[in-house]
């Protein structure tokens, strides 16, 4: 993920571990903590995924319901 300020807020670009696609983060993009137990010296990291590498690494994923109010 790579970082950038605006003003206050620090916006952030999502990078595919798949495709390398990259963008904003938005609906259908799925990240994943991967935490190696054959190496304890390499500490958990996250990996994003586009919603097409997603879906098809993981499967069709279950909606979410939303609050009622937002």
């Amino acid at each position: 993920m790579a970082a950038r300020r605006s003003g206050n807020q620090e916006r952030m670009n999502l990078r595919c571990e798949e495709c390398g696609c990259t963008t904003k983060p938005a609906r259908g993009w799925r990240a994943k903590i991967i935490d190696d137990e054959e190496d304890p010296e390499v500490d958990p990291y996250v990996v994003c995924f586009c919603p097409t590498c997603a879906q098809r690494e993981f499967g069709q994923s279950k909606p979410r319901h939303r609050k009622q109010g937002r």
